[in-house]
């Protein structure tokens, strides 16, 4: 990362085994070297892993009562600092580990791991990191040449990681129409289970909570996915199957009420990958659910449809001084035989097959407004 710019860092230890007693915090006394090339190379690793596969992320806020006492309000008072020392940064990662220690105790299998606390930029904008990061087994080759158990950090799988977008942050409080601001989340968090799970406890205690951003996640994932494939040299005469399968797959949503999952729109993406590219299916998959999981366009992991947007997605509405006309996208062509017919040179639209009710309505109104005969 070029653009990667830490400022400061420390990791502290949750002591805790599933089914035992928690033990005491172990705290590292001092901030970690900003510019050591292995606490980068860690922070960078973590970050890599961030919103991939098996690490999709959630988008939201921190949560509203109870749950906004402590952390967030830790949090708060750091971002407010014109700067920060290492005794500031350290005294908000401390506040944190005593929320984690609180929520991990109550649940009895949580296990806990080290917990990596980052502040640092990254392509001009400002996050604080909190990742929990378990260790792994493995096996070395020993100087005898003899293999040995080896036990490492596993940067591969993050069950527990939250980060804040200071920019976003700082957008949401400024913003004072409710709508507008429930549009934005300037968070995002990874766990694998509810806040009663053995992960759970991690979002519980840093006070995040999923945001309400339905509207612009659906258009997102519209847009944003037609667009991948538009702009795929190998993909592009595949676009409008894939909008038809995607916009099939969301009308099912609509229809039964059950959230939108990224896993499920990875499928529909395979599905339309051409059987040539059936060797790099799995990361052309990748790519693009990885894409909309990013922090810009921070589709969440799993999120509610918006019927709303998605009729503005699907249909075109035409709104003039005295007349207005709604239709399905898909039933505008340039053949004079398309429902909605669109003559390009004479920029004017035809509706044909009109439905038998509306032509009774348009001829009685024709032949009300024809004069009188004498």
């Amino acid at each position: 990362m070029s653009d990667f710019l830490l400022k400061n860092a420390i990791v502290h230890r949750l002591v805790k085994e599933q089914y035992k007693a928690i033990q005491p915090i172990v705290y590292r006394p001092d901030v970690l070297n900003p510019s050591s090339v292995v606490v980068r190379d860690l922070i960078q690793g973590v970050l890599k892993a961030y919103g991939a596969k098996k690490n999709r992320a959630h988008y939201g806020v921190f949560e509203e009562g109870d749950g906004n006492k402590f952390f967030p309000v830790y949090f708060k008072t750091y971002y407010d600092y014109a700067s920060v020392d290492d005794q500031q940064f350290m005294t908000l990662c401390k506040g944190a580990m005593r929320q984690l220690y609180v929520k991990a105790e109550s649940v009895p299998f949580a296990s806990g791991g080290y917990v990596l606390f980052a502040d640092y930029v990254h392509g001009g904008i400002r996050f604080f990191l909190v990742a929990m990061i378990k260790e792994t087994a493995g096996i070395s080759i020993s100087d005898d040449l003899e293999p040995e158990a080896l036990i490492r950090l596993d940067l591969d799988r993050l069950h527990q990681a939250a980060r804040i977008n200071f920019s976003k942050y700082t957008d949401f409080f400024s913003e004072k129409d409710p709508e507008l601001q429930s549009q934005i989340n300037y968070l995002s968090f990874i766990s694998s289970g509810s806040s009663g799970s053995a992960s759970g406890y991690f979002v519980t205690a840093l006070g995040c909570s999923r945001g309400t951003t339905s509207d612009r996640a659906t258009k997102t994932l519209i847009q944003e996915s037609v667009q991948y494939f538009r702009g795929h040299p190998d993909l592009k005469h595949k676009k409008n199957d894939f909008k038809r399968s995607l916009i099939e797959y969301l009308n099912e949503k609509e229809k039964s009420g059950e959230s939108v999952r990224l896993s499920e729109v990875g499928l529909i993406v395979s599905a339309n990958i051409p059987s040539a590219l059936g060797d790099q299916a799995d990361d052309i998959v990748e790519d693009l659910i990885a894409s909309l999981n990013n922090e810009k366009n921070a589709v969440p992991v799993e999120f509610p449809l918006s019927s709303r947007e998605l009729k503005k997605q699907t249909h075109i509405k035409l709104d003039a001084d005295n007349w207005k006309a709604e239709f399905d996208r898909k039933l505008l062509g340039t053949d004079e035989s398309a429902p909605v017919y669109y003559n390009q040179k004479l920029k004017n639209i035809t509706f044909n097959k009109i439905p038998t009710s509306m032509i009774k309505i348009i001829e009685e109104e024709i032949l009300d407004k024809l004069p009188e005969k004498k």
